[in-house]
């Protein structure tokens, strides 16, 4: 994460070299404090008396979540989900709000001040209604039904 140049949370700012062109990012209008944009891993000639640079670890989706990112930054966009969907609004990736495309099990360089992901299992949960527990137990409360008809 980057802090920079001018007051705001700046929008990502285009060709200034990952931040190693201090006045071509001022002249692109970049702004000081909080960054959108992350620098990848690499080696970087950064003006310490222009930027400073936090590490964070990457966000790693584990096999058998996605991640449904919550954006606190973007532009406001209108909901792109269905009329049957009426949980809430998602929003196109890179705008405010719930994005609609999940992130997909691996690793992710985000910006975890601007961003944050909640993890979604994907996996199928079995539930035993007769004694048996499975794994997880969530069934473990469960117990069989008698109908009467």
């Amino acid at each position: 994460m980057l802090k920079s140049a001018k007051p705001g949370c700046s929008p990502i700012i285009p060709n200034h070299d990952n931040f190693q062109n201090a006045q071509k990012f001022i002249s692109g209008g970049g702004r000081r404090g909080l960054q959108e944009q992350v620098l990848l891993s690499g080696s970087w000639n950064l003006n310490p008396w222009f930027v400073g640079v936090e590490q964070v670890p990457m966000t790693e989706i584990p096999i058998g979540y996605v991640g449904a990112v919550i954006s606190y930054v973007g532009k406001t966009s209108e909901d792109v989900s269905c009329a049957a969907f009426t949980h809430g609004n998602l929003v196109n990736v890179g705008n405010k709000g719930v994005w609609g495309t999940p992130l997909y099990p691996g690793k992710h360089p985000l910006n975890t001040r601007i961003l944050k992901v909640e993890l979604v299992p994907t996996t199928n949960i079995v539930f035993n209604w007769y004694g048996k527990t499975e794994r997880h137990s969530y069934d473990s409360k469960l117990s069989s039904l008698t109908v009467r008809y």
